[in-house]
This record gives structure tokens, C-alpha cells and sequence, in this order.
């Protein structure tokens, strides 16, 4: 019986952190896509009275301000559409072109969130008010972010199990 209870909780706790996994890597990119969405506004409203996006001042401190406000992301970049970087977050990557090929847009709005490389992204399609593609925000987060919430729930986890199971080992026995 000991061995079964063992067992099976052991086994509980695994799915559990498969779960609280994907549970928690769909929370974390909504949360981002509040932050792109928002920058977004901020951006097309601007394109929307016929500035372009690559004449946009002052984006530096902006894209900054967004990484104090929640300190797991790694970078926000906004390139264009093939690939160029014209604004970031760190400002040492402008001018430079993306490591990975950018998703491709149609006209739907929605954001597109990948893993590349270790690192989760989120991509936001930029229109001018003529509704052409002219830029991509890429918000980003490491997988690291992940593990380490896993990791202290696993512990967490582990306490609660051994707190459970020799009690009721004792009581077995």
C-alpha cells in the first residue's frame, strides 16, 4: 500500500507540473500581449497620422520603460517588415537584422507567440493607416522564467509531499 500511495502521488505531481507548465506559459504571454498591445496603440496612432515608423523619436526610453515595468522580458524589438531592427531595447541591436525569420501576417491582428531558441516571442503586426504592414514589435521572455517558477513549485511540491506521506507512512506501517 505504501509503495502504491508513493507511487501515485508521485505520479500526481508530475502531470501537475506538466500542467501548471503549459497553464503558466499561456498566462505569462497574455500578460505580454496586454504590454504589446498597449505599445501597439501607442505606435499605430502615430502611423495613423502618415509618420513613418522608422522617423519614430524617443522610442528608446519607451521600450525601457516597458522592461522596468516587468522585469522577466528579455528585449522588445521593433523591426521592419524584413527584418531589420529600427528600434530596441537595448539600443546596441538597432540597425541589425533578426537571427530568426519573422511570422508572416495576413490581415488578422492577432499576435503571434513562438519558441525560439530557448526563448518564448511574441510577435504585433504594425499598420499604417493605409493597413500595410510596416513593422513587427517582438516582445520576448527566456524559457528560464518558466523553469524557475517550475522549479520552486516542483520543491514546494516535494515539501508538501513529504510532509503527507510520512504521517501517513507512520500510520501504515
Amino acid at each position: 500500500i505504501l509503495i502504491i500511495l508513493i507511487i501515485v502521488l508521485s505520479l500526481n505531481s508530475v502531470f501537475s507540473l506538466a500542467t501548471f507548465e503549459k497553464l503558466y506559459v499561456r498566462s505569462l504571454v497574455s500578460t505580454y500581449e496586454v504590454t504589446g498591445n498597449d505599445l501597439k496603440l501607442k505606435i499605430e496612432q502615430s502611423l495613423r497620422f502618415g509618420k513613418p515608423l522608422e522617423k519614430f523619436k524617443g522610442m528608446g526610453p519607451l521600450l525601457e520603460k516597458q522592461m522596468k515595468k516587468t522585469p522577466d522580458l528579455s528585449s522588445i524589438s521593433i523591426a521592419i517588415p524584413h527584418g531589420k531592427i529600427i528600434h530596441h531595447s537595448n539600443s546596441a541591436q538597432v540597425g541589425k537584422k533578426l537571427p530568426y525569420a519573422l511570422p508572416s501576417f495576413s490581415k488578422s491582428d492577432k499576435p503571434q507567440s513562438k519558441l525560439i531558441d530557448k526563448t518564448y516571442m511574441t510577435f504585433f503586426p504594425l499598420y499604417d493607416r493605409a493597413k500595410k504592414l510596416v513593422g513587427i514589435i517582438n516582445i520576448s521572455f527566456s524559457r528560464e522564467v518558466i523553469y524557475s517558477k517550475l522549479k520552486e513549485m516542483a520543491e514546494e511540491s516535494l515539501k508538501t509531499l513529504l510532509w503527507l506521506l510520512l504521517p501517513t507512512s507512520a500510520v501504515i506501517i
